[in-house]
């Protein structure tokens, strides 16, 4: 009895190890080059990553997933900007700041059940960098809508992306 307990093990192993799970992952990058009137140049690169699980034996598809990377350069100033899962809506330019306006996606669990919510964030450039830029370091820091708004003259530049997200109104 307890031989074929063990061959009725080994054999639900083995079944379960051969109809493991593989996954494929594609990623392919995305260009976007933008210039104001008033000559700043900025960069958006998107780097999208698409993950496909299938069976090994049944070549059944199980899940994908996709995810998005955002970044950009801002000319001249060679300004930098990179966030794993925010969309880059507009910058404002000013005549000693620089503020950003992103959305980004949360997850939060409520009742059990796990939904996705998209928030607006602000953040302001900090440029700590000396000796023709070469030197120091550049850091974006939370912003308040407030801080945001209440900037006075400004300039403000829209940044190209995908739309990935929105917030409806």
């Amino acid at each position: 009895m307890e031989n074929i307990i063990k061959t009725s093990l080994l054999n639900l192993a083995i079944a379960i190890g051969a109809e493991g799970c593989s996954c494929h992952t594609e990623e392919f990058e995305q260009v976007y080059v933008s210039e104001s009137m008033d000559g700043y140049a900025i960069r958006v690169k998107k780097i999208n990553s698409d993950t496909i699980y299938k069976g090994l034996i049944s070549g059944i598809k199980y899940g994908t997933s996709h995810s998005y990377h955002y970044s950009f350069t801002l000319s001249p100033g060679r300004i930098y900007w990179e966030h794993e899962n925010g969309v880059p809506k507009e910058l404002k330019i000013c005549s000693k700041d620089l503020y950003i306006y992103y959305l980004q996606r949360i997850f939060q669990e409520q009742s059990g059940v796990l939904k996705t919510i998209v928030q607006p964030h602000y953040a302001k450039h900090v440029d700590k960098r000396y000796f023709f830029k070469f030197l120091g370091e550049q850091y974006w820091v939370t912003a308040t809508k407030a801080d945001y708004d209440s900037v006075g003259d400004c300039k403000s530049l829209a940044i190209p992306n995908d739309n990935e997200l929105e917030i409806n109104p």
